[in-house]
């Protein structure tokens, strides 16, 4: 129960951190929408320029303005310059803005404003949608809030930890098991799919923008210790290559179930059972299989009227595994 509790707590700040990203980056989509409706209207700059701040170790602009315009014969007073408010250092729009702006004061040009019919006082410089920082929220929306979304999901249906001294679990403990309730396992290789795409995902997400802050690194600063950071995308390529053999090889064998004969199978005794796999027949495949350790089964097929293969189990007797052609798939059985 406290690992539960942990886990949960550990993952609602990824979580808030996804809903607000998610939220921010909704909001713009949602005012660059409501604004196509918006009315342009000519405008006087009263002041204009860019914000230069600074951090630990970058730097963020903010374009800022003030400017007046008339609507309905009445004059107002605004300083909304962009549908995304703050400083950023996503390329270099905040600075291009701001310096746009100088130039249109300098001259002594009016601005266009564009206002809100409804609500005349709301009014801004420019209405147009930023996709990189669009982008730039997304990787905080999928990362983070898909970390924090699948721990929490994890936490809810994690199956409770039942009590092996309970009477109905004393003379058959493995009943403890959702997944040994009946003598029909399915196998994992589904799920180790789907974890080794979440995984590469939320890697390559996460260092995506990394080529990028490298490029102006080395180029800008000459900090050739910063190409270092390619190794993080290189490693997302591993990732990628391992979610995509991890898929060859469900597409390969498919869910390969499990059929226990004898159910359950007994400690230091038999265990035995078949696997259908989604493969042609072949006299000459073989096949390698590993049981839990420390014993591991070796068999090939051998072309006979009823074929079937030697098996070789560590530290115990000899067996043998009969392999059954289907329709549609092989049938091992153990």
């Amino acid at each position: 129960m406290k690992g539960r509790i942990f886990i949960f707590l550990f993952a609602l700040p990824f979580f808030g951190v996804g809903v607000w990203m998610g939220y921010s980056a909704g909001a713009d989509l949602a005012d660059a929408w409501q604004m196509r409706q918006w009315v342009p209207v000519q405008g006087t700059l009263l002041r204009a320029g860019y914000e230069t701040h600074s951090g630990d170790d970058s730097y963020t602009y903010e374009a800022y303005a003030d400017y007046t315009y008339v609507y309905g014969g009445q004059q107002y007073r605004s300083d909304r310059v962009a549908i995304a408010g703050g400083a950023d250092n996503i390329g270099d729009y905040q600075q291009d803005l701001g310096r746009h702006l100088v130039g249109i004061q300098d001259r002594g040009e009016s601005v266009v404003v564009y206002v809100n019919p409804d609500q005349p006082s709301e009014a801004i410089l420019d209405r147009s949608l930023r996709w990189g920082l669009i982008g730039f929220k997304s990787i905080f929306l999928f990362t983070f809030g898909g970390v924090g979304l699948g721990l929490i999901i994890y936490v809810l249906r994690k199956p409770k930890v039942k009590d092996l001294s309970a009477e109905e679990y004393r003379d058959r403990p493995w009943l403890a098991n959702d997944k040994w309730q009946t003598a029909f396992i399915k196998s994992d290789s589904k799920a180790a799919m789907r974890v080794g795409w979440a995984i590469a995902a939320f890697w390559n997400l996460v260092s995506a923008p990394l080529p990028f802050v490298i490029y102006a690194e080395v180029t800008e600063k000459n900090n050739l210790p910063a190409l270092l950071g390619l190794l993080f995308p290189l490693v997302g390529v591993g990732l990628i290559t391992w979610a995509v053999r991890r898929t060859l090889e469900w597409n390969r064998f498919g869910p390969a179930p499990l059929t226990l004969d004898p159910f359950p199978g007994s400690i230091g005794g038999h265990v035995g059972g078949t696997i259908e796999v989604n493969l042609p027949y072949d006299a000459n495949a073989q096949f390698s299989l590993t049981l839990s350790k420390p014993v591991q089964l070796r068999f090939r097929q051998r072309q006979e009227p009823q074929p079937h293969g030697e098996s070789r189990m560590a530290g115990h007797a000899g067996g043998t595994c009969i392999v059954r052609r289907q329709r549609f798939a092989v049938e091992l059985s153990l």
